[in-house]
């Protein structure tokens, strides 16, 4: 300072302390805990005789679940470097089942057999890096053997097996086989609890668009996650609604008409979303807004489709119109019978227009296919045909309790999403069978010095979920696998009836895409986690970084 006076030191605390770190085997040693930890809740839920998790759930009665990913989500660790681990596994877990909402318990399993090999192999003196690099060849060589073994779907029975082995009921696999093969793998089939018992199915004719909502706020169900209308409006514009002026008038009119309602428009900016959102949670309104799907001429053809489909108009000139809403918008209002929105797609059935002209227009589309100039017109003429001319499944189920309604809708979903898998990518033997044969393809192959170690651990661990089925049904695991493995190809333990059996022949099949999903989800998070020297999380005691200073007042 000029007066002389030496300034204030500056103190801020060193790094070290702000952070907590564990390095080498000591770092690998204690994430392995976290992740056996969370592998060791989700295994028990593999098989179809296993057993179910009890989860806390605040402020009412606790959960009953059988769902791998659901006890995945609902672990955290008291330990920091521990927790880490757990994460790992946790994130392995729920990319395996992202899309076919099966294969949470063989992905853990697997993936500790992994682990559990490679930290003896690192201990023993082993590169992680290399052994990594034999974990991913192993693997490769156990999907293509698994893929070798897949049998087509159009199969006799094929579909309603792999259903039946997901869902562990014969008149529920037939049910949901049935609606898949109808329908098709990408058609819309949704699963929704009923009025009366049992399981029923139904169809409706419907129209796809692979466009969502504008926003999450618009969704109607308690998990956020799907919007849906029923006896609603639909007004479509090719134009853009700009500005909250013009939303709100778009919604008086709309509302008028004292019924739900879908706006579909070429773009609609942030102040008119916000006009929509805001009534729509003042419950003011029932209302969806979805983008106009397509691109450049696309885009207003599929929008002629979907005013023809719903029985209007499209609204080209959307400030003319509404300078006379009054008298001009009735006829551009088409109706749907149901909305059903989520993310990335939507379906709408039971549309308002004339059918008639609904099947011409889909001859009209089916005949320009062919003589179409290039590939790129007809791929997008096919797409337009397949969502007009396509169709929604319904699936209705009752439960006595809430838990039983919860596990039922959980299992009903999986095992849509695992039999349309099975539809694209065949089945393969089920129970852990198809993964015995991969480890022996995985066994008799060449290795070099390098890749050795990691083809190990790989080949040990793809005997775990054959094992982990048997224990879980009361069985020794490890004489089942010893058994099987002396048998023919093909040949499994129906851990149900205590019985060694072809499993094709028994209708144990599971869906090739899952199961190789499942192998290449573990094989990378284990891989990961086994390279990992060095493990660090920051100390909660310490502020990190320093807060700033608060001035103070004389």
């Amino acid at each position: 300072m000029t007066d002389g006076t030496p300034s204030p030191e500056i103190k801020t605390p060193p790094i070290g302390r702000a952070m907590v770190m564990r390095s080498g085997l000591d770092a690998l040693t204690v994430l392995k805990s976290g992740a056996d930890a969370v592998a060791d809740a989700v295994k028990v839920t593999l098989g179809p005789v296993s057993c179910g998790v009890l989860i806390e759930n605040r402020g009412a009665a606790p959960i009953l679940v059988r769902d791998g990913a659901a006890v995945a989500r609902s672990i955290a660790l008291d330990d920091r470097f521990e927790d880490m681990g757990g994460q790992f596994m946790r994130e392995g877990i729920l990319a395996a089942v992202q899309t076919a909402k099966d294969g949470a318990g063989t992905t853990a399993v697997i993936a500790q057999g992994i682990i559990e090999q490679g930290v003896l192999q690192i201990a023993a003196g082993a590169n992680a890096m290399l052994l990594a690099r034999g974990i991913v060849e192993a693997t490769r060589v156990a999907i293509g053997e698994i893929d070798r073994q897949a049998r087509g779907a159009p199969e006799p029975d094929m579909l309603e097996r792999v259903a039946t082995t997901c869902g562990g009921d014969a008149g529920l696999g037939a049910e949901v086989a049935a609606m898949v093969a109808r329908l098709g793998a990408e058609a819309e089939i949704e699963v929704r609890p009923g009025p009366a018992a049992g399981i029923r199915s139904y169809y409706s004719f419907g129209m796809q668009l692979n466009r969502g909502w504008y926003s999450p706020r618009l969704a109607t169900n308690a998990a956020g996650d799907e919007a849906v209308l029923a006896e609603a409006v639909v007004f479509v514009t090719s134009g853009v609604i700009h500005g909250a002026e013009l939303m709100a008038e778009i919604i008086a009119n709309l509302a008028a008409r004292e019924r739900p309602f879908l706006i579909v428009a070429d773009h609609i900016d942030e102040a008119a979303l916000q006009v929509l959102v805001v009534n729509k949670l003042r419950g003011a309104i029932e209302a969806l807004a979805i983008q106009a799907p397509g691109f450049g001429d696309n885009k207003l053809e599929i929008l002629e489709d979907l005013a023809l489909f719903s029985g209007g108009k499209v609204v080209h000139d959307l400030p003319l119109l509404l300078r006379a809403m009054i008298d001009d918008l009735p006829e551009h209002l088409g109706s749907a019978a149901r909305i059903l929105t989520r993310r990335r797609s939507s379906v709408i059935t039971g549309g308002g227009g004339d059918p008639e002209r609904v099947r011409r227009r889909i001859a009209e589309i089916r005949d320009r296919i062919a003589p179409a100039s290039d590939d790129v017109e007809r791929r997008i003429l096919r797409g337009r045909l397949s969502h007009l001319d396509s169709g929604a499944g319904v699936i209705e189920f009752c439960a006595a309790t809430e838990v039983e309604r919860r596990e039922l809708q959980r299992k009903l979903g999986a095992t849509v999403e695992v039999t349309r898998a099975a539809l694209r990518g065949g089945g393969v033997p089920g129970g852990g069978t198809t993964y015995l044969a991969a480890s022996k393809v995985v066994e008799r192959t060449e290795w070099t010095e390098n890749e050795k170690a990691g083809a190990l651990c790989v080949q040990r661990a793809l005997l775990r979920p054959l094992e982990q089925i048997a224990r879980n049904a009361g069985f020794s695991g490890s004489m089942v696998v010893a058994k099987i493995g002396s048998m023919d190809a093909g040949y499994g333990f129906d851990v149900r009836n205590g019985e060694y059996v072809d499993m094709v022949a028994a209708g144990i099949v599971d869906a090739a895409p899952v199961a190789t999903k499942a192998l290449r989800a573990a094989a990378s998070l284990a891989s990961s986690l086994l390279t990992t020297d060095v493990a660090i999380h920051y100390a909660p005691s310490v502020w990190w970084p320093p807060p700033p200073e608060r001035p103070r007042s004389d």
